[in-house]
Formats: C-alpha cells, structure tokens, sequence
C-alpha cells in the first residue's frame, strides 16, 4: 500500500505546474558600423514565423506590431 501511494505522489508532483521564467535570453543581432542596428529574431505561431525585434538601449521594452485581419491592424512584419 505504502509503495502504492508513494508513485501516486511522485505521479502528481510532475502534474504540478512550472513556474514560468520572468526572463528569456535572445542572440543578439546586427552590429554598431555602419547604422548601429541590433535585433533579436522570435520565432511565434505554428508553425513558426520568424519575427524581429529591434533592440532599442533607451527602453526596457519590446513589441510586435499586429497584422491582424479580423481587427484591421496594419503592421509590419518580415
């Protein structure tokens, strides 16, 4: 019985849901001369697309401009 309820434990303790990441690490892209560019690619969707994100120094902030038909969204994607 004991052996019984012990892999029932283990069995739920890998239900039990991860902890997402508040971080990702990225390869950064691009280089300083001759326009200083650096972008990072994410791949989104499925199957994936790739997707660039402009690395801006002067912000702690990333987006994706949506191009969305159902809701009319106009953007720019690679």
């Amino acid at each position: 019985m004991a052996v019984m309820w012990s892999l029932i434990i283990s069995l739920l303790f890998l239900l039990l849901p991860i902890v997402p990441s508040s971080s990702i690490k990225f390869l950064l892209e691009g280089n300083v001369y001759p326009v200083g560019h650096f972008y990072a690619t994410l791949n989104i969707d499925e199957p994936a697309k790739p997707y660039f994100l402009d690395v801006d120094t002067g912000s702690n902030l990333t987006w994706l401009e949506c191009n969305h038909p159902v809701h009319g969204c106009k953007g720019c994607h690679p």
